[in-house]
């Protein structure tokens, strides 16, 4: 009997799944054209973070070049915990001290959290409403027209709302190829309450 092929990668003692790679490798050489290549080595992420993002005294965004989370985010596994930590939180404990409740949130000044900033001076602990309250400042908010469900514009909310006891609110709906409920959530302010 034949003694099983071995990935091709030296000092790779893994069997071959395909094209004579393990299938860590082959998958990597499917994403990067590399076998070796996207990967990061160990204590690489803890490194940056403590030479250079601890140490960033600049006005200027500083991207987390490694792991994010599905919302951008930059996070540092942590092994002690075995698990991920947002970095803008430790870095904003690093120079802030403790959050002064545990519900308050590291918010980014820039409003590039969800882009990977971790620059220092652009963390703060802020409660979760004026976190939120950033958003509109920042232009980072999903109400209206950034919300992915929305169908409608600014103005033609205003129209919908000029258009209430003028016409039955159905033909409102097909006239704007919405629900009759969404139109009776934006007149009566359930939907759009921000707006004028």
């Amino acid at each position: 009997m034949a003694a099983p092929r071995i990935c091709s990668v030296l000092n790779c003692n893994k069997p071959v799944s395909h094209r004579g790679f393990c299938s860590a490798h082959y998958q990597r050489w499917l994403k990067y054209g590399d076998p070796q290549g996207g990967g990061t080595f160990k204590g690489e992420p803890m490194r940056f973070l403590q030479e250079t993002v601890l140490l960033f005294d600049e006005d200027v965004c500083l991207d987390w070049p490694y792991h994010c989370d599905s919302y951008g985010y930059a996070q540092l596994w942590i092994s002690s915990v075995k698990g991920h930590r947002l970095v803008s939180r430790i870095v904003c404990e690093a120079l802030n001290g403790e959050p002064p409740t545990p519900s308050h949130e590291a918010a980014h000044s820039c409003g590039r959290g969800n882009q990977g900033c971790v620059a220092p001076r652009h963390l703060v602990w802020k409660t979760r409403t004026e976190n939120q309250s950033d958003r509109l400042i920042h232009g980072t908010h999903s109400r209206g027209e950034k919300s992915g469900s929305n169908k409608l514009s600014p103005d033609e909310v205003r129209l919908i709302r000029a258009l209430n006891g003028k016409m039955f609110r159905a033909d409102i709906a097909k006239q704007f190829h919405v629900g009759k409920t969404t139109v009776t959530n934006i007149i009566n302010r359930k939907k759009w309450a921000w707006l004028d």
